[in-house]
């Protein structure tokens, strides 16, 4: 068995692990839709079923897009964020390698950024179901030109992750001296 006589090293592998969990959570994140609506026909309607799923870069492309046309995200935004996330990920595996000072505006600025993401995100939802009369979460019905429909719509588990990954970067900006016990800047 090895033993580690220096709690330095166990605190940095602590930190290590507090930054798993943060990229866990990203990817998590980028992988589930933030998002859903579902709407279905009212009872005596034609059949309507309709799923839209806003994922963190955005709706892909196929999503019915006869009615969502103009929301379907472009190629180069779903690359854009793919970016920000593998940037996001390098930026936080190289931090504790680096100084206190540096580590922690890394930290900070990932926490900042990715809440903005989320925020961001919130805002574009929240304009495009106003203007298509869906809720933002909870149940409505809603009328269109030709359909009375019923629509369900909620944020998802991986909006939360990405909301939660910010917090812990950011708490990790203001505690990460205590965790590694530096005393330099």
């Amino acid at each position: 068995m090895i033993m580690i006589n220096n709690i330095r090293n166990y605190r940095f592998w602590l930190l290590y692990l507090i930054i798993a969990l943060v990229v866990f959570l990203m990817i998590t994140s980028f992988l589930g839709p933030w998002w859903t609506s579902t709407l279905v026909n009212a009872p005596g309607g034609p059949a309507v079923n309709i799923l839209v799923e806003i994922f963190q870069w955005g709706i892909p492309e196929g999503y019915y897009s006869e009615h969502f046309q103009p929301d379907v995200t472009p190629v180069y935004q779903v690359w854009l964020s793919r970016g920000f996330l593998a940037l996001s990920i390098l930026l936080l595996l190289i931090a504790p390698w680096l100084r206190s000072k540096a580590s922690r505006i890394i930290f900070g600025v990932m926490g900042t950024s990715w809440l903005f993401y989320a925020c961001g995100a919130l805002y574009m939802i929240y304009n495009r179901t106003k203007e298509y009369g869906i809720p933002l979460q909870g149940s409505e019905t809603v009328y269109d030109y030709v359909y009375v429909m019923n629509a369900t719509s909620g944020f998802e588990p991986a909006y939360f992750m990405a909301i939660a990954a910010s917090i812990i970067c950011l708490l990790l900006c203001f505690i990460h001296k205590l965790i590694v016990k530096d005393n330099s800047l």
